[in-house]
Order: structure tokens, then sequence, then C-alpha cells
């Protein structure tokens, strides 16, 4: 995995080793973060590794880590949807029970209370 040097505290990571970390970037399975904390090295090192293994540095392709996947948001939108559904449903069916009363009663007094109902929008 790395080598250690005899006469250098420092840490040195193969070639081979530093080239899967990249591949695991690129698919997405973990973040310059997490790659970060997971083997103890810091994102510096990790963005030189990216500039210098991996396809989308070379070909200029810029690439932007999200804090939160795509599919997390559509996810969350969706149920924000649902729920004022849910609401706007709610609130037609109170408008359509209140217009029925108001039908009620005007045919129980005989006079059209929505005519006679003198508020201005």
């Amino acid at each position: 995995m790395h080598k250690l040097s005899k006469h250098s505290s420092r840490r040195r990571f193969s070639t081979e080793f530093k080239k899967a970390r990249v591949k695991e970037y690129e698919k997405g399975l973990v973040t310059v973060g997490e790659m970060s904390k997971q083997y103890h090295v810091s994102a510096t090192a990790i963005y030189k590794w990216l500039r210098k293994y991996s396809y989308f540095y070379q070909n200029k392709v810029v690439v932007v880590e999200q804090a939160s996947s795509n599919s997390e948001r559509l996810k969350q939108k969706d149920h924000k949807i649902e729920s004022l559904e849910k609401l706007l449903g709610q609130k037609q069916i109170s408008i359509e029970y209140l217009e029925m009363l108001l039908a009620k009663a005007s045919e129980h007094f005989g006079v059209d209370i929505k005519k006679n109902f003198d508020i201005k929008p």
C-alpha cells in the first residue's frame, strides 16, 4: 500500500496506490475530504495526485464536488411538492364545503347571500 522510508518519517505512497485512489475519486466513491481523513493525507497532496493521474485533469475537464447529490435534492423537492399538493387539496375541499354551505343557507333563508355580502376585494 505505502512505504515508509527508514531515513525519513515521511510516508511515500506508490504510484499504483495513488492511481487507485484517483480512480475511486473519479467514480464518485469518495470525496477529497473523505480520502484525506481515511489515509491521513493532506487534501493538497490528494489534489496533486489528481492533477498528475486523473483523466479529468489531463483533459481539462472541470470536476465539481457537491455537498449533496442531485438525487437527494430531487427527493426533497418531490416531498415538498407532495406536501404542497396535499395542502392544496385540503384547501380546495374546504372552499367547496363553504360554497355548498352558502348555497344551502341562501336556499334556506330565501336570500342570495353571495350577492348581499358587501365586502369588496
